[in-house]
């Protein structure tokens, strides 16, 4: 696996992730805690809109000084990384781990745990006392950054709960 920085002209190679997933179990947070709960939820490829959305997403990254990372096996890209270079929080301190993505067939193979590796090591060069993920709730996403060393966010950012309020919201302190 190769892993390297993405240029903006090939960005577009998002839509060739394989999003595909089934999910049984599902994260809420709750009084102050996680609570698992059975639920079943087939996520099916991204709709054509959606891959432009998540090209448009990664393109505003890079066009704010971002870095966007892809893991690549051969010719075919493997996962998908992103780091805003915004600094944000109370003290300026913040940065957000964007995006996360990991192709079907690549899924369970250590990729996407390499490529939050690269991130942190980033956004720590960057200055970065925390690195914040909005995750999506599923029980596999949610364990996998509790697996990285995230934990719950102490202080919940309002801009990207408000865009996310089901995820689960967590941080990552160096």
């Amino acid at each position: 696996m190769k892993y390297r920085q993405m240029h903006k002209d090939e960005l577009h190679r998002v839509a060739e992730l394989n999003r595909r997933e089934v999910i049984e179990h599902i994260y809420y947070f709750r009084d102050s805690k996680l609570e698992l709960e059975k639920e079943h939820w087939d996520i099916p490829e991204w709709s054509t809109e959606q891959k432009q959305e998540y090209h448009q997403r990664l393109l505003d990254i890079h066009h704010r000084g971002g870095t966007v990372i892809g893991a690549f096996k051969g010719s075919k890209i493997a996962g998908i990384i992103a780091l805003d270079h915004e600094f944000f929080g109370s003290n300026k301190d913040r940065l957000n781990l964007a995006a996360l993505w990991v192709s079907q067939p690549f899924r369970d193979r250590g990729v996407g745990r390499h490529l939050v590796e690269l991130v942190k090591k980033n956004a720590k060069t960057l200055g970065a006392k925390n690195l914040y993920v909005s995750a999506t709730p599923s029980k596999k996403t949610v364990e996998f950054y509790l697996s990285c060393g995230f934990q719950l966010a102490k202080v919940i950012d309002p801009k990207l709960f408000e865009l996310e309020p089901e995820d689960i919201h967590m941080e990552f302190r160096f």
